[in-house]
């Protein structure tokens, strides 16, 4: 037999599991949010702006594959937007390659 002790012992353990168990899922999903605003979607004119370049730009880079373009509607031609994340991205290497003499 199982002494109370031991089982009250096992209660405060499963008592504190479940504590970080619901702390985790919290962080978790406040994580996820981050995650999903970080990631905004732009058009075409919208990453041409940001990345100081024609919107001609940005479609040819979608066409030869330097950049993913997304159509949230899911028709094939939909309006296409463009990760504000792998833009940012771009834009760094870009900067990178720049060299002032």
């Amino acid at each position: 037999m199982i002494a109370s002790s031991e089982i009250d012992a096992l209660r405060n353990d499963v008592a504190l599991l479940t504590r970080q168990v619901m702390s985790l899922t919290a962080t978790i999903r406040e994580l996820q949010d981050k995650v999903q605003h970080d990631d905004e979607l732009v058009t075409a004119s919208q990453a041409a702006e940001l990345l100081g370049i024609s919107a001609k730009t940005i479609k040819n880079w979608h066409l030869s594959g330097v950049l993913q373009g997304k159509r949230p509607s899911g028709k094939p031609r939909g309006r296409l937007y463009f990760s504000k994340r792998d833009l940012l991205q771009i834009d760094k290497q870009k900067n990178k390659r720049t060299r002032v003499i």
